[in-house]
């Protein structure tokens, strides 16, 4: 009885063992274990986006030729040999038309740190792609339209401000992704251009010194700290949101700060530090559209953002159609068609703004007066009560 005892026990903590050696071996598999999938990696002429919760990986893969795009949407495992893998849908956009297949495909990281994506069911040869971040794919703050992409073997940055008229810069940086800072980098030459007269010379600055580096903040926006210039100075860009036909694109979008490109100008200008939490609501008129009201908005925002310094806009609207009747004098003293009147409120910190305001206080009803004629462009003429 003894002896049929002590085998019991001896059994049992063989068991328990085996059990702990068990748990110990599956801890073993943690985060620090698997390869770090998780953020955008890219190559010439497509990226990977991954994403990871609730204990999945979601990859969603574009390729474009120029011509055709096509999209890939996986949801993933981890497996044991240090790769993730799992099924998901090919949607192929030709001439308008968006074809769908089903797919699979392993995805690993190799001796270089690059991403390997094999597709098993598709006569296709491996794609190696660079981490790149989160930053490819375009972003916008007012008339200011940031382009990454990966091509040459570098992470290709186009920044394109559109002014009035025939006038606008460009800047092209060739960026490097650091691994240590997140940051994308540009430490060699950046060339900006400026084009006045389509039919003029157009005058271009080759930068021969690290010339500009883009990181993206905690609340997902886009910052761009241009070295020689300030030219991204107070600005935070929000990303422009490319819809994809599959259930898996929130997982990407609750990563960025971003906007749907049908959204107003009015939207894409609140990005500064002094009108980011600005509130407007609809007006209704039988003088002007949305659109119109919408844009003159954008126009004053962007005077807010660069001339109201120690002033944080709460709140602007269309004052109404009574009120812009009532101030068709001003279209008529600067030569124009319309008039559109808007109401804003606003804090001012203790600096009093430019001197002329009153230091920590709130206006509230403060008109702004835009022009224009033959259903052009606002232009904003005065403000105040």
């Amino acid at each position: 009885m003894k002896k049929c005892l002590l085998i019991i026990l001896l059994l049992l903590y063989v068991f328990c063992n085996c059990a702990v050696l068990a748990s110990a071996c599956a801890e073993g598999l943690t985060e620090e274990a698997i390869p770090n999938f998780i953020g955008v990696w890219s190559t010439d002429g497509a990226h990977a986006d991954i994403r990871y919760t609730n204990n999945t990986y979601y990859v969603l893969i574009r390729t474009n030729d120029g011509e055709d795009e096509n999209v890939w949407a996986y949801t993933c495992q981890h497996s044991v040999e240090n790769s993730i893998w799992g099924t998901g849908t090919l949607t192929c956009f030709e001439n308008g038309n968006a074809i769908e297949e089903e797919s699979f495909a392993t995805f690993s990281i190799d001796n270089d740190k690059c991403l390997v994506w094999k597709r098993t069911m598709e006569d296709a040869d491996d794609i190696v792609f660079q981490y790149t971040g989160t930053f490819e794919g375009t972003w916008k703050c007012n008339d200011i339209t940031i382009d990454f992409y990966s091509a040459g073997g570098y992470l290709n940055c186009d920044i394109l401000y559109q002014e009035t008229g025939e006038t606008k810069t460009e800047w092209h940086y060739w960026c490097d992704y650091d691994m240590t800072t997140g940051n994308a980098v540009c430490d060699h030459n950046g060339v900006k251009t400026v084009f006045t007269d389509p039919s003029a010379e157009h005058t271009t600055v080759i930068y021969e010194t690290g010339s500009a580096s883009f990181s993206i903040n905690d609340d997902g926006q886009l910052i761009w700290n241009d070295n020689e210039e300030n030219a991204g100075e107070r600005m935070a860009f929000l990303r422009v949101n490319k819809s994809v036909t599959d259930s898996t694109n929130d997982i990407f979008h609750d990563f960025y700060c971003y906007q749907d490109e049908s959204v107003m100008a009015f939207s894409l200008c609140a990005c500064d530090s002094n009108v980011k939490n600005v509130h407007t609501h609809e007006v209704q008129s039988e003088l002007y559209s949305q659109a119109d009201i919408d844009s003159a908005i954008a126009i004053i925002t962007k005077e807010f953002i660069v001339h109201w310094k120690g002033c944080a806009l709460k709140e602007i609207y269309y004052a109404g159609d009574d009120i812009s009747k009532a101030y068709q004098d001003w279209a008529d003293r600067n030569d124009a068609d319309e008039v559109i009147v808007l109401l804003s409120s606003f804090d001012v910190d203790s600096s009093g703004g430019d001197g002329s305001l009153n230091p920590n206080s709130t206006y509230t009803g403060w008109n702004w007066i835009l022009v224009r004629s033959d259903k052009g462009t606002w232009e904003y003429v005065d403000h105040g009560y």
